[in-house]
């Protein structure tokens, strides 16, 4: 009788063992996954950040032309390419603070 408790004993202290060890596994496998995900959303950021319009100079240009035209009024030119400059050195700053992984 003493056997069979030793035995099963040892028995309950493996598969408590194998579920520490699968929980180890887990939990590491989940850090890796969070890691490249993070790695993923940095690179669509950047890839927005890149296609056109690069940093928002296509729309500027844009806005300028709009000005010399005519169609925008004086006032409105200065204040969308101020809203542009603003929006541009936002996306710098947010790039210089997060350099983006692997470049």
């Amino acid at each position: 009788m003493r056997r069979l408790n030793v035995l099963l004993l040892l028995q309950q202290a493996i598969l408590l063992l194998a579920c520490a060890v699968l929980v180890g596994i887990a939990l590491y496998s989940k850090e890796q996954m969070n890691e490249a995900a993070g790695r993923t959303y940095v690179a669509k950021d950047v890839t927005a950040d890149i296609l056109p319009p690069p940093m928002y100079l296509v729309e500027a240009r844009l806005v300028v032309s709009q000005g010399i035209e005519g169609t925008l009024s004086a006032a409105e030119t200065v204040q969308n390419i101020d809203r542009l400059r603003g929006e541009y050195l936002a996306r710098v700053k947010h790039w210089t603070d997060n350099p983006p992984y692997g470049l």
